[in-house]
């Protein structure tokens, strides 16, 4: 899908490369059609070298049920790392990891350190750091899971918003109402009971 400059610079924050959330950018700007997942042959992950393994992990961003953070880092430092593993310098790392922040409303918090942070804010922040590489699949283990509804919510419309956008979004829970949640591209799976 080719995209003017004029509308991918109102979709996406400026370093990042994410999707813009501001209510006038979010309101405005949708792509013509939405962008499709790269697809190739099939790849059997374990005959593939060391490599080939990592940059395949680079097309993946994770979001664990229980984030776990770096206690020695900051939380930007934190969000960070993938960009830094990826040999993105240090200070524009920073920036992009500050702008993840901003967009996760976390964006007071980059300086904290992750011990601080509630759940709530980890969980988010985990997020962030799963999608901070551009991903084309995020996966994401019962991302709603113990929070708020405020921060549900938000959690939800990042979801909704990085499939809009074209990143395949896998989602786990127990909640029923997740994939209502996830809006109309959502498909659902029930697995049996364990008996």
């Amino acid at each position: 899908t080719k995209i003017s400059p004029s509308a991918k610079s109102r979709m996406v924050a400026p370093s990042t490369g994410l999707p813009s959330l501001s209510p006038s950018s979010s309101a405005r700007g949708r792509f013509d059609r939405p962008a499709r997942m790269r697809s190739g042959p099939r790849l059997k992950v374990d005959s593939i070298g060391a490599f080939q393994r990592a940059a395949l992990r680079r097309r993946i961003g994770g979001a664990p049920q229980s984030p776990r953070c770096l206690d020695h880092l900051d939380l930007a430092e934190n969000l960070a790392v993938p960009l830094r593993l990826g040999g993105v310098s240090p200070a524009e790392s920073r920036v992009q990891a500050e702008e993840v922040l901003d967009w996760l409303e976390l964006g007071d918090l980059g300086a904290a350190p992750p011990m601080r942070l509630s759940l709530g804010e980890r969980r988010r922040a985990a997020l962030g750091r799963a999608v901070i590489a551009g991903p084309e699949l995020v996966l994401a283990d019962d991302p709603a899971s113990g929070l708020d509804a405020a921060s549900a919510d938000l959690v939800l419309q990042l979801l909704r918003t990085l499939s809009d956008h074209g990143a395949a979004v896998v989602a786990t829970s127990a909640d029923p109402d997740l994939g209502r949640g996830l809006g109309g591209r959502a498909r659902t799976l029930r697995l049996p009971e364990p008996s």
